[in-house]
């Protein structure tokens, strides 16, 4: 081969290369009616189905109408308990309405793409982290409980002529019959009155009834997760990079906490203390360091009963064996009240590692 044709066959490798990394994902989002009748009617029909599995409590079923790839991610086991556990704190799904209906489809070279959903307003999409070169379906469902309001969301691909469930996401839309926009208010306040680990957790809040879905992106949490970043406390574990903190209390403990949120427990709003245990075996030691971790949180920083009814405390396994597994307990604030004050130095200041957070 001559210089001029090896020149010209290194030229079209490289057009060939460049043209390649410039090509951007074919995405398509409908959205409501632009879906189509036949279409639209197709995944209502199933998606009505699958939610009345869901409100009569059979997560067996739904479980096996599931796809392949829900079945990778999760055991039956898992995917049923995680309904459960939302059934112990919220109680029974009821009166299901459908709001919203999405069909999206994205042909790429990536396993997954981000498509952008626009519902009218200008330059603002919510973003859905979606496999591509498949037909998917996303109905987002309201519902509610004898206390709250909820919001169901349910995303489902095509196989064949059938559409299979790939993620059913409850979350709560309102909390102690409160929106958003209420935490979102009082987090502004207890900011600008310094009382900035009542802040803290009430943007979590906030954000947490703001949320879609697990792989959706959204404008408003965006936004809120930016002002959240701008509050600077201690004993507040939780970041980005899942770095835990060592609590040391009066009573001796020290514990590896990884997490420090809010929760929701049958109309109680409570400050959720996450940490990992050597084990969830003995049910008695686990209950007094729950005990001892809400009695250090709530002398430490008394202005959480300002908003909080207590303490919930979750307990992970170091133990792998025991990686799905957790330990859940709740002490209210009169239940602390009734317990002997202990004494002794306190030891003060978290101790920051950079060890990952445990599975949980």
């Amino acid at each position: 081969m001559n210089n001029a044709a090896k020149f010209f066959t290194i030229v079209l490798i490289l057009l060939s290369l460049a043209g390649c990394k410039d090509k951007e994902p074919q995405t398509t989002c409908l959205y409501g009616d632009d879906v189509g009748d036949e279409k639209l009617q197709d995944i209502l029909s199933t998606s009505d189905l699958y939610m009345s599995m869901l409100v009569s409590k059979d997560y067996n079923k739904l479980y096996e109408l599931g796809s392949e790839q829900l079945k990778q991610m999760q055991t039956k086991d898992q995917f049923t308990t995680v309904f459960k556990l939302f059934e112990g704190a919220f109680g029974d799904i009821d009166f299901p309405m459908v709001e919203e209906v999405y069909y999206m489809k994205a042909q790429a070279d990536e396993v997954q793409v981000w498509i952008p959903c626009n519902l009218g307003e200008p330059n603002i999409n919510d973003l859905y982290l979606m496999p591509a070169n498949e037909d998917l379906a996303v109905t987002h469902y309201r519902a509610r409980t004898d206390l709250e309001i909820l919001r169901v969301v349910m995303q489902m691909e095509k196989d064949g002529d059938k559409w299979l469930i790939r993620s059913i996401e409850i979350n709560p839309m309102t909390i102690k019959h409160k929106r958003a926009e209420y935490y979102l208010q009082k987090a502004l306040k207890y900011r600008e009155e310094n009382k900035l680990h009542l802040a803290s957790l009430y943007y979590k809040t906030a954000i947490l009834l703001s949320e879609v879905a697990l792989n959706a992106h959204e404008y408003t949490v965006k936004t809120l997760t930016d002002q959240l970043k701008l509050i600077k406390v201690d004993y507040m574990p939780g970041d980005e990079a899942g770095n835990f903190q060592v609590w040391s209390t009066s009573g001796g403990g020290s514990y590896q906490v990884y997490n420090l949120d809010s929760a929701y427990e049958a109309g109680k709003l409570l400050v959720q203390i996450s940490y990992m245990a050597d084990a969830l075996d003995d049910e008695e030691k686990l209950k007094k360091e729950a005990e001892d971790l809400a009695a250090f949180l709530d002398g430490k920083f008394p202005e959480y009963r300002e908003g909080f009814d207590g303490v919930r405390v979750t307990a992970a396994s170091m133990k792998a064996e025991q990686s799905m597994m957790s330990y859940h307990t709740t002490i209210t604030w009169d239940m602390l009240d009734t317990k002997p004050k202990k004494t002794g130095p306190e030891k003060t200041g978290p101790v920051k590692t950079d060890e990952k957070e445990g599975e949980n």
